[in-house]
């Protein structure tokens, strides 16, 4: 079925709001219910309510940034255990935020997402920053915090995160300011997502990429280049009427791109491909 006919769905009613009121670990959660259809959201709901329930009278009301984040990192990475899943990196599980939850690892996204939440539950100023290859946090007190809670809550300044993308790149990256500025729900939601369409293509589990392309386009409809992987990916698990209609769609909103002639040589192709199974 086209995108732009896809019926409402829990997802698509869940950030249908502004960003700063979408419920981003249940959105997060809900994102999971494709790989686990009977999953319990509101447990792991319950569960970081809990864990901030844990620290509540150990942070400092009156705001001593420096020890709220010592209290946090002890709790979650030295009593919790949470940790990078460093042998198993690019495993899709790492994307979903109950299996983090529950096996205490996960990759910089979803371990920043839980940090964020808890953080949350304590009104603590706590957001997400979207490193390029890397995400971290930033903890908003006298000076801003950066904090990588995939390297157990190191405390970054903004020459460590120069360092940290020079060793993740493998030379010097022409570092940007604004990269070290709060992103929105949208934009965490987004770049799990890409993480999660990455991990299953790798795999070539293009089924499994499907809906999760489709959830990039509702969170940002005019993601058009999404089209086009929509329609390869419907492709590539025989279903070929979609994947022209998602084609068609991509190039005819981007009548200049500059992949256009690869994409009607893909439809071509498909459009043969039709007419040997009538």
């Amino acid at each position: 079925m086209p995108h732009d006919q896809l019926p409402s769905d829990p997802f698509a009613r869940a950030v249908d709001q502004p960003d700063r009121a979408i419920d981003l670990a249940r959105v997060a959660l809900l994102v999971a219910q494709d790989e686990y259809p009977d999953l319990d959201i509101d447990r792991y709901l319950d569960k970081l309510d809990r864990m901030a329930e844990t620290v509540r009278l150990d942070i400092a009301a009156e705001g001593d940034h420096n020890k709220n984040v010592e209290i946090l990192n002890h709790y979650l990475f030295d009593e919790l255990g949470f940790a990078g899943n460093r042998q198993d990196y690019y495993n899709p599980h790492n994307n979903f935020l109950n299996y983090v939850l529950e096996r205490q690892v996960g990759i910089p996204i979803t371990l920043s997402v839980v940090y964020i939440e808890v953080g949350q539950r304590l009104h603590l100023p706590i957001q997400g920053v979207g490193l390029p290859g890397h995400f971290i946090v930033r903890y908003d007190g006298a000076e801003p915090a950066f904090i990588d809670p995939f390297n157990a809550g190191e405390r970054l300044t903004e020459v460590d995160c120069q360092q940290r993308l020079h060793a993740i790149f493998g030379a010097p990256v022409a570092f940007r300011a604004e990269w070290l500025e709060p992103v929105g729900k949208r934009q965490i939601l987004t770049r799990m997502l890409h993480n999660l369409k990455g991990a299953y293509i790798r795999r070539e589990d293009f089924g499994r990429a499907i809906p999760i392309v489709e959830k990039i386009l509702t969170l940002d409809p005019d993601a058009h280049t999404e089209l086009r992987d929509l329609g390869s990916l419907h492709g590539m698990v025989g279903n070929y009427g979609d994947a022209l209609i998602y084609l068609q769609q991509y190039l005819a909103h981007r009548p200049d791109a500059p992949d256009v002639d690869s994409v009607q040589g893909q439809m071509r192709r498909l459009t043969t491909r039709m007419a040997r199974w009538n």
